[in-house]
């Protein structure tokens, strides 16, 4: 996984042909097929500042370029976080992000890139922290084959999910897969939390030294 721009910016250089050329020629030599990039963390597509410029406008342009560079650079995964509602409700925030990404796909009708929901640790008004959240999400996006799903170990834990034992690791799978279906998880990041299990909380630890 990597970032295709500075992650704490809101602009970006743009990509040069020897700069994709370049990155291309690596990935094909060390047989990199299945690349994955994380956008921005200051994009939030749930904002409910639709003022000209505003909040939305700007995340909204940003994740449409951070798109662009993944098509470039033969990227096939764009994790995102899918936002936080600040306050306007669960509903509200669903449906800001489900009309935001109908938009950036239908600009980019001839993308490629596969867009992955994050799971999130629920801190704050963040959306994505039960699987029924990003279900809702999905069924409301007009390109569904365009749409996957980011399993993070350290927030699915984080926001209540037990993965501590193998039978209780079993059992949340099986969750995942009724409820979204695990054919629609295309990347997986793999961390272990310094909170505990349903502490909401978004900390994450080296493998084996945390929870």
């Amino acid at each position: 996984q990597v970032f295709t721009k500075n992650q704490q910016q809101w602009a970006a250089k743009p990509l040069d042909a020897a700069t994709v050329t370049a990155f291309r020629g690596h990935a094909a030599r060390l047989g990199f097929e299945k690349m994955v990039a994380h956008d921005s963390y200051l994009i939030n597509l749930a904002s409910m500042d639709e003022t000209p410029g505003g909040l939305l406008d700007k995340s909204i342009a940003a994740f449409g370029e951070e798109m662009r560079r993944c098509d470039l650079l033969g990227i096939a995964y764009l994790v995102t976080h899918p936002g936080a509602h600040c306050g306007a409700g669960e509903a509200c925030g669903i449906e800001r992000v489900a009309r935001a990404m109908n938009s950036l796909l239908e600009r980019q009708r001839d993308g490629h890139v596969t867009v992955c929901l994050e799971t999130t640790a629920g801190q704050g008004s963040c959306l994505g922290c039960r699987f029924e959240q990003l279900a809702e999400m999905i069924t409301r996006i007009d390109h569904p084959e365009r749409i996957g799903i980011c399993v993070d170990t350290c927030h699915i834990l984080a926001a209540g999910y037990d993965i501590t034992t193998a039978d209780a690791t079993r059992r949340t799978l099986d969750e995942l897969d009724r409820v979204i279906g695990i054919d629609r998880v295309n990347v997986w990041h793999l961390n272990d939390s310094k909170k505990p299990l349903g502490s909401r909380v978004d900390r994450h630890e080296h493998i084996g030294r945390g929870c």
